[in-house]
């Protein structure tokens, strides 16, 4: 299977999970990322905001900002196919942007050097059990992690169905350091 047909699999998948379950696994990954200690160590920390299907991941940015992180958002930018990092002071300070993801309201963008993430929050639509991940195609987070420290650590979170064995991989891809599902925690 090439990338995109096991993309499309699996986010089938994921679109059809019942939500009382999806809301149960949401409330496990984010408990076993809030206790990890890579996160505990972190003062700045930047988190993708779920959209759809994801997991969710307002809980785990409200937790943030209540215990004195700094939290960083993504801001998704067209016209050059990268993202702008914003520091997030609340989730009132969020809208819809005209794809429909969260991003921060025009005068609440605050933008931030990606040298400042100690942790990156990574979203993806397959993982394997190498750490190697399939996006949603648009190549954002492939262009903005060689941009963070040499000693950020990048955590993938995903639903359980969302992790095969091996995923195609090119030259450019990087794993994750750590994977977070409802079950589990793997180190890479």
């Amino acid at each position: 299977m090439d990338k995109k047909e096991l993309r499309e699999s699996i986010l089938s998948k994921r679109n059809s999970l019942d939500e009382s379950l999806r809301f149960e696994a949401d409330e496990k990954v984010a408990l076993r990322l809030l206790a990890l200690k890579e996160y505990r160590d972190a003062n700045t920390i930047f988190c993708f905001v779920s959209y759809k299907s994801e997991i969710d991941t307002k809980n785990i940015i409200v937790e943030s900002l209540r215990r004195g992180k700094r939290v960083i958002v993504p801001i998704v930018d067209k016209a050059t196919k990268t993202m702008i990092l914003s520091e997030l002071r609340s989730m009132e300070e969020l809208a819809p942007s005209d794809m429909g993801i969260l991003e921060p309201k025009p005068e609440f963008v605050r933008e931030v050097n990606p040298k400042v993430v100690d942790i990156c929050i990574t979203p993806g639509a397959v993982f394997d059990k190498h750490g190697y991940r399939i996006g949603y195609g648009g190549g954002f987070y492939d262009k903005m992690l060689p941009l963070f420290r040499e000693d950020e650590i990048n955590i993938g979170i995903c639903y359980d169905i969302q992790v095969v064995d091996e995923v195609p991989i090119e030259e450019f891809d990087k794993p994750v350091d750590v994977l977070i599902t409802p079950t589990d925690i793997l180190r890479f």
